[in-house]
């Protein structure tokens, strides 16, 4: 579970563009991982907050996702011709559900 109460304003189909066809997780030791996204789905929840999950596949082990990781989109930013991860949640303070 994760929160970021900057994504709860969004629209569902702008936070789907942004998950992409892949993420980076960085655990809480620092190492960085780029998973592939197999689908991932939005809901609203009665208190207005969005939960988020994300399918990573079958070879991804629910257990290489720990408590403090953090995850992050690939943002391309065309104005100043960079590419760059940046944050959508961090792992176990709100509504990210990552699936295997």
């Amino acid at each position: 579970m994760g929160a970021n109460e900057e994504l709860d304003d969004l629209l569902t189909s702008t936070i789907q563009e942004m998950i992409g066809d892949q993420i980076m997780i960085r655990t809480v030791d620092g190492e960085e991982r780029v998973y592939n996204v197999v689908s991932s789905q939005i809901n609203h929840s009665i208190a207005g907050k969005k939960n988020i999950g994300i399918c990573l596949g079958k070879e991804v082990s629910p257990d290489e996702v720990v408590a403090g990781s953090v995850v992050y989109y690939y943002s391309s930013n065309q104005l100043i011709s960079s590419a760059t991860w940046e944050r959508i949640k961090k792992v176990s303070e709100g509504p990210l559900l990552l699936m295997g």
